[in-house]
């Protein structure tokens, strides 16, 4: 069985949209890229797909319509987001192998070691840019209505206001932007933020290029013993907070190997 030939014709017998929508050019063999076009342009001039007669009627091209008919007669029973996974991978592992056959033959004997660390981080950016990597979700036949418990029970505070916290949570899906003039605090958010998190026993990762390493830390060792972050920073520490940071320290070790 042609497995193009065989998407094709579930897509458009079945009027399977949400597999179309899903559908590269790139994942069909060159000679079904006619088909594809085709298809395409009758979807974007009457928004449904295409049946075999819609096209046999409006295609003029003699080796287009050959194709067609012979897409029509292919015998499959195959669900048809199954045969787009396949093509999908099929494609993936030629643009890999293509690439890396390019590298060896072209730079591999020339570059240092960070130098071809960095080639081969950019051919994985590349094929990421030409596959659809995620599952399609955006139809709302495929949408569940609600979160499973384990999707729920990955929702977090923020950590920063009790009201607040008691109102809004987030997913790990969800992105949130802090937005402040320099001084403002948004290191400080931040910290508290990955602090938060790493109580609830979850580990945080922290990217800043304004501060180095020591300062992330003492700001965490900062909210998690209440000492000021200006008398922490220059150990003018009593003795009872001296201490508490010697209880919080096994806890900042902790932190570095689950990833603050």
């Amino acid at each position: 069985m042609n497995i193009a030939s065989a998407l094709i014709k579930q897509v458009l017998v079945l009027q399977d949209f949400d597999t179309w929508s899903s559908v590269r050019k790139d994942y069909l063999p060159a000679e079904y890229h006619t088909v594809f076009s085709t298809i395409d342009k009758h979807y974007d001039k009457y928004h449904s797909l295409p049946t075999f007669e819609d096209l046999q009627f409006e295609v003029r091209d003699t080796a287009t319509l050959e194709k067609l008919y012979a897409i029509q007669s292919v015998d499959v029973d195959v669900d048809a987001f199954m045969l787009l996974q396949y093509l999908k991978n099929e494609y993936t592992q030629k643009e890999i192998l293509d690439s890396l056959e390019d590298y060896i033959d072209n730079s591999v004997a020339f570059e240092d070691a960070e130098e071809s660390v960095s080639h081969l981080h950019q051919i994985v950016l590349d094929v990421e840019k030409k596959v659809d990597l995620e599952m399609p979700q955006e139809s709302m036949q495929r949408i569940p209505l609600f979160e499973n418990d384990e999707e729920i029970g990955k929702y977090l505070p923020l950590g920063l206001n009790t009201e607040y916290d008691h109102e809004i949570q987030f997913s790990p899906r969800d992105l949130v932007l802090l937005g402040g003039r320099r001084g403002a605090g948004k290191s400080l958010t931040c910290a508290n933020i990955a602090h938060n998190v790493f109580e609830s026993g979850r580990s945080a990762m922290y990217f800043t290029i304004e501060m180095d390493s020591r300062s992330i830390l003492q700001r965490v060792c900062s909210i998690a013993t209440g000492i000021p972050f200006s008398r922490l920073r220059t150990k003018n520490l009593s003795v009872l907070e001296w201490e508490a940071v010697a209880g919080w320290w096994p806890t900042a070790i902790r932190l570095d190997k689950k990833g603050l």
